[in-house]
């Protein structure tokens, strides 16, 4: 009797191990604590509102040489730095990283002021110098980095995806050690504490939390560093970083995303039944507007089984407030955010990811 009480303990003692040691095993193979720092600039919340604030500066004075080289009017130029001055004043707060208008607000309420501006700019391409095609293109850029995107409005398919490429690409990269920094302290962090996005657990935190138990709380490449986002940019671009209970993550590892019927786990609405892994409810969709983004952003396709699931998700989970903020959030470290949380409509007009 007393043997096999001896047993029992040995068993779950020795499961206790087990288990310490795969979660340890998950988090320094998926975690990278030991990442040397690189080259990378320290995380800057306010870097978004200075990359604009520069573009601005730019384009004024590429509106300034354009006019002086005869190609604009001076009563052009006047009307083009007049409407731009005013977008920029809408979108800009001297002292917060935060626009003044919500991203919900129309798109900030400058399709107007942009429309009046592509008259100016839609010429007859043989008659369109250069200087005017990267003063307009940059204009655009100007407005999507306020969550205006209105300049895709006419495109559709293989153009949209080229169009939102050029508009989202060349972002501020952090490093994986800087991102996971804003991430945790402040991108995903409420009150001191951050939630596994598959499990809801919370761990207390004010900077990266250890992989290992007791936090356990690990960053989930929602699209697979195996798959394509093991390399920079991509394996730190914070608009499909998300973080995640250690066990969760090493658990979906680089399993697709579908539904699942028959669970072989799960946990806090997150299920796998070993092949397919399915997020809880509030990230269905968060998850399919990150997969829409990683594939424009790096030019990878989604598989078609995937692809059409996440398509169900995105409509059946539309977007949140807290999905909009932290694209705020985003841009302001990166200086890029994800077009298909501020116009998810254009999901609808690409036929295949």
């Amino acid at each position: 009797m007393k043997k096999n009480k001896f047993l029992k303990y040995l068993l779950f003692a020795l499961l206790i191990l087990l288990t310490s040691f795969n979660l340890a095993l998950a988090g320094s193979l998926d975690d990278d604590d030991d990442e040397p720092a690189g080259n990378f600039p320290p995380p800057d919340p306010n870097y978004g509102n200075i990359y604009r604030a520069e573009m601005l500066s730019d384009i004024m004075a590429s509106i300034d040489s354009t006019t002086s080289s005869g190609e604009l009017t001076p009563a052009t130029s006047f009307f083009v730095k007049r409407r731009i001055n005013e977008i920029s004043n809408v979108l800009i707060s001297s002292n917060e990283r935060e626009p003044l208008l919500k991203a919900s607000d129309k798109h900030y309420d400058i399709s107007g002021q942009l429309g009046e501006l592509d008259t100016v700019f839609n010429v007859r391409k043989e008659s369109e110098s250069a200087r005017l095609a990267v003063l307009k293109k940059n204009v655009d850029k100007l407005a999507a980095t306020t969550g205006n995107f209105d300049s895709c409005n006419s495109l559709s398919d293989e153009a949209l995806k080229e169009k939102l490429h050029d508009l989202v690409s060349n972002h501020k990269s952090l490093g994986y050690t800087g991102i996971r920094k804003a991430m945790f302290s402040d991108v995903d962090n409420e009150g001191g504490k951050v939630r596994c996005v598959y499990t809801a657990r919370q761990v207390s935190c004010n900077s990266t939390p250890n992989a290992n138990p007791p936090q356990a709380m690990n960053t989930e490449h929602t699209w697979p560093k195996s798959l394509g986002a093991g390399s920079e940019p991509a394996k730190s671009d914070i608009n499909h970083l998300y973080p995640t209970d250690t066990f969760a993550n090493s658990t979906r590892s680089s399993y697709p995303f579908g539904n699942v019927t028959n669970p072989k786990w799960a946990q806090g609405g997150s299920s796998f039944d070993g092949g397919t892994f399915m997020p809880r409810e509030d990230h269905r969709g968060k998850v399919a507007r990150a997969y829409f983004y990683f594939s424009i952003r790096y030019n990878i396709q989604i598989r078609d089984a995937e692809e059409k699931t996440l398509r169900d998700w995105h409509q059946k989970y539309p977007v949140v407030q807290d999905e909009k903020d932290r694209n705020e959030k985003v841009f302001g470290y990166q200086g890029n955010r994800n077009p298909f949380v501020d116009r998810p409509d254009f999901v609808e007009k690409i036929k295949n990811f």
